[in-house]
């Protein structure tokens, strides 16, 4: 479709225009990518890591996320037959199909008052919904109220107020239709309700009908909107861009994924911490530093008796990773208070490191598993560490 279609639709008053289920479908897509992105982040539990692959996440995200969008469009949405039109706009008016257990709300041009165009900022539960320039057509309030209004709220759906938007003085309604609903750019849908408007219509006044003249003058906005339909409208350019975008989501996608990822770690049981403390001391690997302010490795013959202290879990880059599950590792860094048998006391600190590993199962089946293993720490690293925890006093 170019401009030939266009303008074609906007000055010929008997040609229907219909915006229907799949094609609202279809141009929400973007909207279904970002949701599904969000879902995959949500999804994307590193604490396990070892069981969730990334294709795994987002196939769970794009399960939930497209089973949420279905009931929604079930709930809010007509679903079947001639009810798969959401808006009709034709000779006898404005019908809107919003539910499929519900008759279609009327808007006859007789009883629209004018044709102009309506720009809101709108707040739909934590999200912001802005619309700039939106064609809309403008009835009564009591038109609205005896016509148009439903009490429920839940029978509304969540996005009535976007479309039934009431002027500050609550005389009128402007009634917004989306141009991206019908394919059109917004100054085409604007110029087609008004030739339909003048054709089948009561007589304007001629307040409205300057008022539509002025809202009919093509701005910086409308240029840019009948340039990139234009664009679209060619197939080589739509895939490329199609692709670009699905590429986009998929890169944010992994980038998010990396930045959000050390925020989160996996659960530690510090009670086990003298038991990687005493391998360590087995091997005289672990670093205490005195009361006096010596920093000494300590073997069994010197302890008297080990208790943990506190651990701080972390979640680090891995520089030495092979495939993104093990991009990181989650690290505790255990602080222990220390008690050797010549009665001096002073703290000692090791890492404790979560690391993975693929068991060879024979006949070519492999298992992967997780497991804690304690590091050392250099000495000087040791006594920066425990000055740092404010323990050096």
């Amino acid at each position: 479709m170019g401009r030939e279609h266009w303008k074609l639709v906007a000055d010929d008053p008997h040609t229907p225009i219909v915006a229907s289920l799949w094609g609202w479908t279809r141009r929400e897509w973007v909207i279904a990518c970002f949701l599904i992105l969000l879902g995959s982040l949500m999804f994307n539990n590193p604490s396990e890591r070892g069981k969730w692959s990334p294709t795994g996440q987002m196939v769970v995200a794009v399960i939930v996320m497209g089973a949420g969008t279905f009931l929604l469009i079930r709930r809010w949405l007509p679903s079947s037959g001639a009810r798969k039109t959401l808006v009709d706009i034709n000779e006898g008016g404005v019908f809107f199909n919003l539910r499929k257990d519900h008759p279609p709300l009327h808007i006859p041009w007789g009883d629209v008052r004018g044709v102009e165009r309506k720009s809101y900022v709108r707040f739909v539960g934590k999200w912001i919904a802005i619309a700039i320039r939106e064609p809309c057509v403008v009835v009564s309030r009591d038109f609205y109220e005896r016509t148009l209004h439903i009490d429920s709220l839940w029978q509304r759906g969540p996005v009535w107020h976007l479309t039934f938007v009431a002027d500050d003085t609550r005389s009128v309604v402007h009634i917004v239709l989306d141009h991206n609903w019908f394919g059109l750019p917004k100054r085409y849908l604007f110029e087609a309700l008004v030739t339909r408007w003048k054709a089948f219509g009561a007589p304007p006044s001629p307040e409205a009908s300057d008022l539509a003249q002025h809202h009919g003058v093509a701005g910086l906005l409308d240029r840019y909107d009948e340039a990139r339909a234009s664009l679209m409208a060619v197939p080589a350019i739509k895939i490329a861009v199609t692709g670009l975008t699905l590429g986009t989501f998929v890169w944010a996608w992994v980038t998010l994924n990396d930045l959000l990822a050390p925020r989160f770690t996996s659960y530690f049981n510090t009670e086990a911490a003298s038991q990687f403390a005493g391998r360590l001391v087995a091997e005289r690997k672990l670093p205490v530093r005195l009361a006096d302010g010596r920093m000494v490795m300590i073997g069994h013959s010197e302890l008297a008796s080990i208790t943990t202290r506190s651990c701080r879990k972390q979640n680090l880059r891995n520089p030495e990773a092979k495939d993104r599950k093990t991009r990181f590792q989650d690290r505790s860094t255990c602080f222990m208070t220390i008690r050797l048998k010549d009665g001096a006391q002073g703290i000692g600190v090791f890492f404790v490191l979560q690391t993975y590993r693929t068991v060879d199962l024979g006949r070519g089946q492999t298992f992967e598993e997780s497991r804690d293993e304690a590091q050392t720490i250099s000495l000087p690293e040791a006594q920066a560490l425990i000055c740092a925890e404010g323990l050096c006093t």
